[in-house]
């Protein structure tokens, strides 16, 4: 059977599900309120990765989406019935398009980016630039060393990797600008 968690509406706390499909009342083992659920085959039924079926028999759950569509899984997230069609499987829980959607609108951790800027390539570009034009390397390598310093804990890419290319381009633009403050001394000092 799926984790799938219903709540006594008097107390909030999680009730056991019978092993049954169809009508029935649960009693909360804490307060005592009773609680009627109508259970469907669809919530206890494992995920068997296959086209969505036709409704075919009397007393199935079905889609919300697709009202043709014999229910395969419930949503983890609203609990609607979803075919399997309309069944997303996010890191182990199933979900529906909308929650999808609204886990997106709420990411603060960017779990659900499709677009990354890599500040990383930004300062090598910055620092290979104040390197190779050198009469600007008095503006790039300090522009790199800001945005290096600027978007040190932005999330850079889908998967977690070593910062240590950030690390060397920011050594390497610190580098160049000790390059022009030396260059600038001596050549203030010899005139």
């Amino acid at each position: 059977m799926r984790s799938t968690i219903v709540r006594c509406s008097a107390c909030d706390r999680a009730l056991t599900l019978p092993n049954t499909v169809g009508s029935g009342t649960l009693t909360c083992t804490h307060c005592g309120q009773a609680t009627r659920l109508w259970l469907f085959p669809a919530l206890y039924r494992e995920k068997s990765g296959t086209d969505a079926q036709h409704l075919l028999d009397e007393g199935h759950s079905s889609c919300m989406n697709h009202p043709t569509k014999q229910a395969v899984t419930v949503c983890d997230g609203c609990g609607k019935f979803l075919c399997a069609l309309c069944d997303i499987d996010w890191n182990g829980e199933h979900v529906c398009s909308t929650c999808i959607a609204h886990r997106k609108s709420d990411d603060t951790k960017n779990e659900l980016r499709s677009e990354y800027i890599h500040y990383d390539h930004i300062v090598l570009a910055l620092a290979l630039a104040s390197f190779v034009f050198s009469y600007m390397g008095a503006i790039f390598a300090p522009a790199a060393l800001f945005v290096g310093w600027r978007f040190w804990n932005e999330p850079w890419r889908p998967v977690p990797y070593r910062k240590w290319g950030m690390i060397a381009y920011i050594a390497l633009a610190i580098l160049i600008l000790l390059g022009w403050g030396t260059f600038f001394v001596f050549f203030f000092i010899n005139l």
